[in-house]
C-alpha cells in the first residue's frame, strides 16, 4: 500500500519504501524508519497520528494488525535483506487504454488523458487490482483539471474502494479538488 506513492515511479514528500537504503534514509524529515524502536519511526507516526499530517494511506487506513506487524518488525530490528526491492504497485489490469491513463495521470499530462478518453469506452468506470478508479488517482495526484476531465466523463465521484474510501478521501489535501468532488 505504500509502493504506489513512494515507490519507483513517484516518491511523494521524498520517501522511497521500496528499497532498504532508500526506505532508510529517504524522505522530507529523513529516515522514516528508525530500526529497533517503532516509537522514534516516522513511517509509523505517519500511519496513526493525525498530528503528523493526513494519516497513512490516504487511501485507507490500515487494520491495527497491519499496524502492529509494522511496529513489530522495526522493534525487531527492521530486518531486510540487502538487494530485496519491492515490486511496483504499478496499476495492472487487462485494460491497456486504462493503465494508459493511470500513466498520464500520475505524470499529469492533461492532454494525454484527454486524448485517450476520447477512445475509451468504460476505463472511467474500471477499476485496478486494489479496486481504487482513475478518478481516485487523480485526485491522490493532485491536477483539478484531470479530476474535472474524469468526472465530465462520468466517473463517480461517491464510489469507494475495498476500505470505503472515496475520491474525496484521496484528494482531501487539496482544496480545489475538494470542492470540484463536493459539488458532484
Amino acid at each position: 500500500k505504500c509502493i504506489g506513492c513512494h515507490g519507483p515511479e513517484m516518491q511523494l514528500a521524498e520517501l522511497r519504501m521500496d528499497r532498504k537504503d532508500l526506505a532508510f534514509e529517504s524522505g522530507e524529515s529523513g529516515g522514516s524508519i528508525e530500526a529497533g524502536s517503532a516509537e522514534d519511526s516516522y513511517l509509523i507516526q505517519r500511519l496513526h497520528d493525525r498530528d503528523e499530517g493526513i494519516l497513512m494511506p490516504p487511501t485507507g487506513r490500515l487494520t491495527e494488525k497491519e499496524q502492529g506487524l509494522f511496529r513489530s518488525w522495526i522493534d525487531q530490528g527492521a530486518e531486510w535483506p540487502d538487494g530485496l526491492q519491492l515490486g511496483s504497485e504499478s496499476q495492472e489490469t487487462a485494460d491497456e487504454t486504462y493503465a494508459e491513463i493511470y500513466r498520464a495521470i500520475h505524470s499529469n499530462d492533461l492532454a494525454a488523458v484527454q486524448a485517450k478518453l476520447a477512445s475509451a469506452t468504460d476505463s472511467v468506470t474500471k477499476t485496478d487490482r486494489y479496486g481504487a478508479t482513475l478518478l481516485m488517482y487523480a485526485a491522490l495526484h493532485g491536477n483539478p483539471q484531470i479530476v474535472n476531465l474524469l468526472l465530465e466523463h462520468d466517473a463517480d465521484p461517491n464510489f469507494a474502494d475495498p476500505d470505503g474510501a472515496t475520491a474525496l478521501m484521496w484528494g482531501a489535501r487539496s482544496e480545489p479538488i475538494v470542492k470540484l468532488l463536493l459539488e458532484r
